[in-house]
């Protein structure tokens, strides 16, 4: 679904952030996940939204319509969607898949302009189990050779194979999302090797979720992969943040805003038509 709108804002260390704007209403920000930008992965989920609210499909640096930075760290990352949020003229709310969630939770803590969150599934390395570390940390190193060789959709489809069931997999392979979304392998395994080896606080850490003080929106679907990773990272974050709400996905996974875009938008329009029209 394409849109010739843009809008675009500036990140405190001065890249550009860039984002398509999609249908009218109260606006929420859409941040994409590993592996992802904002110009392809939200295509199944945005007719849904779009008669509701304006949609900032919006891309982190070095994606999509949005410039690079020599600085990748997650804490830059978070700030990409601070200054988003920030350029638009009213409170706005957050839609984060996957890593998008976390990066959107984190956000929330930085700027009045955040007025809600509502992340499907985020990532919580605070909750990594023994056995999950490995699965992950063998598929990066596997899609970090992928991309050494030049084999750019190869990388998508390793670490892909990881966090998707085998429907959601085959789906997105018969779409042809793997190879619209190689161009972010080199800049995601970048991050992600930042990420793993940084210092520090993570994303999710309590002492960070605790300053979260908008409503939140959690999602998890039935179907997800791997578990139990994915539903701890869920409990994980509605213990810790001061206001939180589960929603379960019947016949979904982690893809369930593509799988599943009617019942993630049912989801989603409820609680900002409450939570912005509060705010």
């Amino acid at each position: 679904m394409t849109s010739d709108r843009i809008h675009r804002a500036t990140a405190i260390d001065g890249a550009e952030i860039v984002g398509r704007v999609h249908g009218s209403g109260p606006p929420i920000v859409f941040v994409p996940g590993a592996f992802q930008d904002g110009e392809n992965v939200w295509d199944p989920l945005l007719p849904h939204v779009t008669d509701h609210h304006t949609v900032i499909a919006m891309s982190t640096r070095g994606r999509g319509l949005s410039g690079d930075h020599d600085d990748h760290t997650s804490d830059r990352l978070v700030d990409d969607v601070v200054a988003m949020a920030e350029s638009v003229d009213e409170p706005v709310g957050l839609f984060g898949w996957s890593l998008g969630g976390a990066l959107s939770l984190s956000a929330a803590t930085r700027t009045p302009a955040i007025a809600a969150v509502a992340a499907h599934e985020p990532p919580v390395l605070d909750v990594l189990t023994e056995e999950i570390g490995e699965r992950i940390s063998g598929a990066v190193a596997q899609a970090a050779d992928a991309a050494q060789a030049g084999r750019l959709p190869d990388a998508v489809r390793v670490f892909y194979d990881v966090v998707t069931n085998v429907d959601e997999f085959a789906d997105a392979e018969a779409s042809g999302l793997f190879d619209a979304l190689a161009p972010v392998a080199p800049v995601q395994l970048r991050e992600l090797e930042l990420a793993l080896t940084a210092d520090g606080p993570t994303l999710t850490d309590p002492a960070v979720l605790t300053q979260v003080t908008v409503p939140v929106l959690l999602s998890q679907g039935t179907w997800s992969n791997p578990e139990p990773w994915f539903y701890d990272g869920v409990r994980h974050i509605a213990e810790h943040v001061q206001d939180a709400r589960v929603q379960v996905l019947p016949d979904a996974g982690h893809f369930a805003p593509r799988s599943r875009p009617d019942a993630v938008a049912a989801e989603l329009v409820g609680f900002f038509e409450e939570t912005l029209r509060a705010a």
